[in-house]
């Protein structure tokens, strides 16, 4: 009788520990489909010069060039966008079609870009905002196409959420790219802390998780065309972790965007 009863014992406690091997599996398995599900993401990073020196350098040469445009230098136009100048300076980017001795620069510092093509047959968000303590803000220096400006966080970043209103014609989107921390300067980018982990939600649902190298850089998402045809869009960012800087609270220079029609 009581080897009978240490059998049943014995089954029972085999048939429990079954039972709790089974709920673990049936947990651990939607986990697991869920992660198979996470988009693939390509990150490249684009190093930037952000220092004083080059900024003065650009100033110089932005002064030899008006001096180009009223005749007292020659100056060679390639576009209406840019012009050339000597290989001698950080800002040249290549060598000129016509002359290998030179090369291209932009009229331009701390600038971001613009609206490529593919960007705007994408199409741009109608509306961003900052949701802080429970309170939307309009927030126009995150998206301007400036390095120069930045969006600052609270002290509490991890409760910010930044907002990215896309209307009903928004097509695709193919790429996130950011500019994280101050990047107006150097100065400016060790003050405030930097972007590490970014949560990344559409329409309120988790998306991915977005990995940053603390370096002034460019850092462009690619992924798989996120499309919603004849309906709006929600995209939010989260910040989950960060670089340290003296100053707490976060910055983020610019987030821009591009899609898949080219």
């Amino acid at each position: 009788m009581n080897l009978y009863k240490s059998g049943i014992k014995v089954h029972m406690a085999q048939g429990s520990l079954f039972l709790r091997l089974l709920f673990v599996l049936l947990l651990v398995l939607p986990a697991g489909k869920a992660f198979s599900q996470q988009p693939r993401i390509v990150k490249k990073i684009t190093q930037r010069d952000i220092s004083d020196s080059t900024r003065q350098l650009f100033y110089a040469q932005a002064d030899s060039m008006e001096k180009f445009k009223r005749g007292i230098y020659p100056v060679e136009s390639d576009s209406s966008r840019f012009y050339s100048m000597p290989c001698n300076s950080l800002l040249t980017y290549r060598p000129s079609v016509n002359d290998p001795n030179v090369c291209l620069i932009k009229p331009s510092f701390g600038k971001t870009g613009g609206m490529g093509c593919g960007y705007f047959e994408t199409g741009e968000p109608n509306k961003i905002t900052v949701q802080q303590q429970g309170k939307q803000f309009p927030q126009k220096n995150i998206y301007d196409f400036n390095d120069s400006t930045a969006w600052i966080s609270s002290a509490n970043y991890k409760q910010d959420k930044i907002n990215l209103h896309f209307g009903k014609y928004f097509s695709t989107l193919t790429s996130i790219i950011f500019y994280g921390g101050n990047q107006s300067n150097y100065k400016n980018w060790k003050k405030y802390a930097r972007p590490k982990t970014i949560a990344v939600y559409i329409n309120n649902k988790f998306w991915s998780n977005l990995q940053f190298d603390d370096c002034t850089c460019v850092h462009r998402f690619d992924f798989k065309p996120i499309a919603y045809k004849g309906r709006s869009m929600l995209l939010s960012f989260v910040i989950k972790d960060v670089y340290k800087g003296e100053d707490s609270r976060v910055a983020i220079s610019e987030i821009n965007f591009d899609g898949y029609y080219h």
